[in-house]
């Protein structure tokens, strides 16, 4: 797979090849969701850890798998994913991709998972850079030094209002199957 870390001794966890010593070294218990981001009726499974009393980072994706033409996918590779990029997911569907460059800066690249071919589209991204005087910058698509503008705090703040974190999400232990079944057959999956 593509974490090659040792066993945690949780059977799910090494079954789902997430990486094993991030999620190990989660200070919540390691869990899953069920949330349709592709607005196609199957959902997308998501790994991570959640804290709702967290009000910056109110949950930490580690891994997310999908169905594409009956197959499972990874949509997205990240190694850092749960560590330096901390992904949460919006109301709108899209996962925010929280990276930081040192304590003053942030970047937000906001992510779509195409349903037909499970790849991820980065529609754009933001980025914060206090280091040079309190600067924001905007790219279509991932951020490129090449390819950002600047924007003003009031345009950075308000295409960052249109990202707001998704709380609503039902977390499972991720070895609780009875909750995975209900919720299937119950068809409540957000």
């Amino acid at each position: 797979g593509f974490y090659q870390y040792p066993n945690t001794n949780n059977e799910a966890l090494w079954q789902l090849d997430i990486n094993n010593v991030l999620a190990a070294s989660s200070t919540k218990t390691v869990e899953y969701a069920l949330v349709d981001l592709q607005n196609d009726g199957i959902p997308e499974l998501i790994i991570g850890s959640h804290d709702y009393l967290m009000a910056v980072m109110p949950y930490n994706i580690y891994d997310i798998f999908c169905i594409v033409n009956d197959r499972i996918m990874r949509p997205i590779d990240d190694f850092s994913m749960g560590y330096k990029s901390w992904y949460t997911i919006t109301e709108n569907g899209y996962l925010d991709n929280l990276g930081f460059a040192g304590a003053k800066n942030e970047r937000h690249e906001f992510v779509s998972i195409d349903a037909k071919t499970g790849t991820p589209t980065y529609k754009e991204s933001l980025e914060y850079d206090s280091w040079s005087g309190d600067k924001y910058y905007k790219a279509y698509g991932r951020i490129d030094s090449s390819q950002k503008y600047s924007i003003s705090k009031v345009e950075y703040d308000s295409i960052k209002a249109k990202y707001t974190p998704k709380n609503n999400i039902t977390w499972h232990p991720i070895d609780d199957y009875a909750s995975l079944w209900s919720e299937l057959n119950a068809n409540t999956i957000p």
